[in-house]
């Protein structure tokens, strides 16, 4: 059984030992595996679209219709003062033999409609260019700027996620290779490429479906996800060990590995939270030249323990005290 505190302490010292590598590197697996920058495409639509929808919809753009103003005192009960204007320059014409009147329109670009006198309402179907139809119109505009919203999302999300697993995943497992042979020795940094050196496609792969997994378990809330993600934890350090090792191998060793050791490893991921916490008080400074490259380099030395046990943290020890 592994011990928490000796494995921070060899994961300290495997990075003290190669300090500027090492920062380098986990600022780099920082990028790769989700911290910040990281690559991701927001869901929800620009502010600047969402402000032209509300102003499409606001009231002014319909005061064709709705601004006729019958409690100024200037207006009599049908809405007209002495003159026979309305509050908006319409002369009335008089009524018809059905009991609707029309407003003379003018110079204005709009065209005669005819409005009920016994309400504010006016009769849509009398326009030559109705309400309605310029309701038609703008929800064609809205409906056609949604979809190519959607169709732009879909793209970026598309391109965001074959970066990610044609890229990034690779690049991650080269980092985790890195801070594995560290463990025991001084690593160089040609290590971080060891994610594309050696059966490409296999790594893709693998990591494509824990991700895959991962993304569709945390649909079931979130507890489900994050219970997968401890189950999957290893495969990244399996694959950085054996690029050859199968799909269904590397899942099946690091669920076996992994079974009853997911509580021990969430507290071990707990004991660094005061590192966050006093590193957020340096503006991410203390994080990037220490925590950072400490915990990466202290989860590889997990790693180790959980798939050979102490014994293997005593002889790494050794080694590198020689």
């Amino acid at each position: 059984m592994w011990n928490r505190k000796e494995v921070k302490e060899k994961g300290k010292q495997a990075f003290l030992r190669n300090y500027w590598k090492c920062v380098l590197v986990a600022l780099i697996y920082l990028f790769v595996s989700g911290g910040s920058p990281n690559v991701s495409v927001s869901t929800s639509l620009p502010s600047s679209f969402s402000n032209a929808l509300s102003s499409v919809f606001s009231k002014k753009n319909f005061d064709d219709y709705d601004d006729y103003n019958f409690d100024d005192d200037r207006y009599d009960d049908d809405g007209y003062d002495d003159l026979g204007y309305d509050d908006i320059g319409y002369v009335n014409v008089g009524y018809d033999d059905v009991g609707y009147y029309e407003f003379d329109m003018g110079d204005a670009v709009r065209p005669l409609k005819r409005y009920a006198s016994w309400g504010d309402d006016y009769d849509m179907g009398d326009s030559d260019f109705s309400g309605s139809a310029r309701s038609a119109v703008t929800v064609f505009v809205i409906v056609m700027i949604v979809l190519i919203m959607f169709v732009l999302m879909l793209l970026l999300m598309a391109i965001s996620f074959a970066f990610k697993a044609f890229v990034l995943n690779p690049l991650a497992v080269g980092c985790d290779r890195f801070f594995l042979q560290n463990q025991s020795e001084i690593s160089p940094l040609k290590y971080l490429s060891s994610g594309f050196d050696k059966n490409y496609k296999n790594v893709v792969k693998t990591m494509f479906f824990k991700d895959l997994y991962i993304y569709l378990w945390s649909l079931l809330f979130i507890v489900p996800g994050i219970i997968k993600r401890y189950e999957y934890r290893l495969i990244p350090y399996l694959l950085a060990e054996n690029p050859d090792m199968t799909k269904d191998e590397a899942f099946e060793i690091s669920h076996r590995l992994m079974d009853g050791q997911k509580w021990n490893a969430f507290v071990y991921d707990l004991s660094f939270a005061g590192w966050e916490i006093l590193a957020a008080f340096t503006c991410g400074i203390l994080s990037v030249f220490y925590v950072n490259p400490y915990k990466t380099s202290a989860d590889a030395a997990l790693y180790e323990a959980i798939r050979y046990g102490s014994k293997k943290i005593e002889e790494d020890n050794v080694v590198s005290n020689l």
